[in-house]
C-alpha cells in the first residue's frame, strides 16, 4: 500500500495508551479526566473502619469541617485521637500534626510561615451522630 504507515506485516502502529488511573492520581498531563485532589476516590482509604466512637478502640474515620480542609478524612485509632490538631493551609499539599509537634512543626517551614499559618481544628463527637469531626476555629466562630 502506497503511502501506509504500518508496522509488521502492515498491521497500524498505535501509541500505546497512558495510564489515565495514574495521570488523574498525580496530575501528570492535562485531560477531561483530572480530577481535583478533594475528590475522595483519588486517596488512600484504609479497607476496614468505623465511623461511630465507642470508646473501644479501633480505627475511625474523622472528618475535618471548616475550609480549607472541609470534607477532607482522617483515619486514626480511636483511642490514639488527638484533642486537637494543625493542617497547612490552604495551597499547600495536605499535612496534620497533634499537639505533640506542634512545637517541632512551629519551627519547620510549613508551619511557621507568618503569613500562611496552620489551621487549627478541635474535636468533637456530637452525642447524636458519634461520629467525631475535627472543626476548624473559622467554622466554630
Amino acid at each position: 500500500m502506497a503511502g501506509h504507515k504500518g508496522g509488521q506485516h502492515g498491521r497500524p502502529q498505535y501509541a500505546p495508551k497512558r495510564d489515565s488511573a495514574r495521570r488523574d492520581a498525580v496530575g501528570a498531563g492535562p485531560g477531561p479526566t483530572m480530577r481535583a485532589m478533594r475528590d475522595e476516590s483519588l486517596l488512600p482509604r484504609p479497607a476496614e473502619f468505623k465511623t461511630r466512637a465507642d470508646g473501644r478502640g479501633g480505627l475511625i474515620k474523622v472528618t475535618l469541617v471548616g475550609e480549607p480542609h472541609d470534607g477532607h478524612a482522617l483515619y486514626i485509632d480511636e483511642l490514639d485521637l488527638p484533642p486537637e490538631i494543625w493542617t497547612t493551609p490552604a495551597g499547600m499539599a495536605f499535612e496534620w500534626w497533634p499537639p505533640g509537634v506542634k512545637d517541632v512543626m512551629d519551627r519547620a517551614a510549613v508551619g511557621s510561615d507568618p503569613t500562611a499559618p496552620p489551621v487549627h481544628y478541635m474535636l468533637r463527637i456530637p452525642e447524636e451522630t458519634g461520629e467525631p469531626q475535627y472543626i476548624s476555629d473559622a467554622k466554630a466562630r
